[in-house]
């Protein structure tokens, strides 16, 4: 599958390798003018202060995530149902059996850890 090759190269670019981890690095240990408070990116926020690249590679963390605690399978799966027009509330819910504030605080973990 397209989704799930494309994640897995993704997946395998390590941190060191991407050039937005610097970035990102510094936003979410604090740098800059606004602080990381552990929120996925959404439409409203996706450029906001210029953090277009940060939200880029933490929306991708969050895939990461998906597939590291839940397996590739699921992560596939949630992907597909958001494609197919599923909030991505109640794909979280359906897929993953987890409500997007419980996620969004493994997430935020995930993210702190990555780049502490």
């Amino acid at each position: 599958m397209i989704v799930l090759a494309k994640v897995r190269a993704c997946s395998a670019q390590s941190l060191g390798d991407n050039g937005r981890t610097p970035e990102t690095r510094a936003y979410v240990r604090g740098g800059g003018d606004r602080p990381f408070e552990g929120r996925i990116p959404d439409n409203a926020s996706w450029d906001l202060h210029g953090l277009i690249g940060v939200n880029y590679q933490l929306s991708h963390l969050a895939i990461q995530v998906i597939a590291e605690r839940y397996g590739e399978q699921k992560m596939v799966a949630f992907v597909l149902a958001h494609y197919r027009g599923q909030g991505a509330d109640a794909a979280l819910t359906e897929v993953l059996g987890i409500e997007r504030q419980d996620f969004e605080r493994q997430w935020a973990e995930y993210v702190r850890a990555k780049f502490a």
